[in-house]
């Protein structure tokens, strides 16, 4: 079975040192980056991968509400 919606969430990416820092404080998902555009990349494949760990869990809806 294929799943494929679309969501947007709130970001954000700040530098510290010499690496970028991304989040989405709404779900508690954090990544990094040695560029403003890598961490944010980061961000979104750990974000895919949390949503589709919660699908596969039966939480989305609890997550997402």
């Amino acid at each position: 079975m294929q799943v494929i919606f679309t969501v947007q969430l709130p970001a954000q990416v700040k530098k510290s040192g010499k690496w970028y820092i991304s989040s989405c404080s709404i779900l508690d998902v954090h990544s990094q980056g040695e560029s403003e555009k890598k961490a944010l990349a980061n961000l979104i494949e750990a974000l895919r991968l949390f949503l589709v760990s919660c699908f596969e869990r039966g939480t989305l809806d609890e997550v997402l509400s």
